[in-house]
């Protein structure tokens, strides 16, 4: 979609382009989401957080992968970011993860990380796997065009509904989904989630996409409140 096609959009804030990241965006990608997910990847990569997810999403950048990266560009600057997976595989992590850190710290980070393994998304649904805006952007409606993109391009990849997982302490990020039109599918206890994130508990979401967003995007219904 061209710039000027985004800019008419009616779901996109004013000034606010989303398209997919590049092998060029992936060190601004690794810096938002070490940023904004600092709870879920400090404790995977410690101090090389923007290295590790800097090198995952180089390596998802690959035209051949069905999934990727979506960036919200406002002021030239990424000002926020989703992973939007509609081949149940998720990013690529082992090798990226090894390039960046080393097979030991790699190993270790996999394992830490294994904490928030879901299963296999079904057939018909695609996943909502991160999601975060930069500080000095919030409140302009980024998070809402980015959840919206992600359930427009997912209804367009054939899927019906649209998932998420969201720890049960993020209650920000929850409110946020609910008013976006997902509903509570699923409830997690995690004794491993809070002794390593100190998380308590998870919850599953999930978007309906033959109404709400995917019905409702041309003519504005179902927008979530603006983040």
């Amino acid at each position: 979609m061209s710039t000027a096609a985004q800019a008419r959009d009616p779901r996109l804030p004013p000034g606010v382009t989303i398209r997919e990241a590049t092998a060029a965006d992936a060190e601004e990608v690794g810096r938002l989401l070490a940023a904004g997910l600092a709870d879920k990847y400090g404790p995977a990569y410690g101090g090389k957080s923007v290295e590790a997810i800097t090198a995952i999403a180089r390596a998802a950048a690959d035209p051949a992968r069905e999934g990727s990266y979506l960036v919200a560009i406002c002021d030239e600057v990424c000002a926020g970011v989703a992973y939007l997976g509609t081949d149940g595989q998720g990013a690529p992590v082992i090798r990226p993860l090894i390039s960046a850190l080393g097979p030991l710290r790699a190993a270790r980070a996999t394992l830490v990380l294994a904490a928030f393994a879901k299963g296999v998304p079904a057939r018909d649904e695609a996943t909502l796997d991160e999601l975060a805006v930069a500080d000095d952007f919030r409140r302009r409606g980024i998070g809402t065009a980015l959840i919206e993109e992600c359930a427009r391009r997912a209804g367009e990849a054939g899927r019906s509904r649209l998932g998420l997982w969201v720890t049960g302490d993020n209650i920000g990020a929850q409110a946020l989904y609910l008013t976006a039109g997902f509903e509570v599918v699923r409830r997690r206890r995690w004794p491993t989630g809070r002794l390593l994130f100190g998380a308590r508990g998870a919850l599953k979401m999930e978007l309906a996409l033959d109404r709400g967003v995917r019905d409702g995007a041309a003519n504005g219904a179902g927008r979530p409140a603006r983040q």
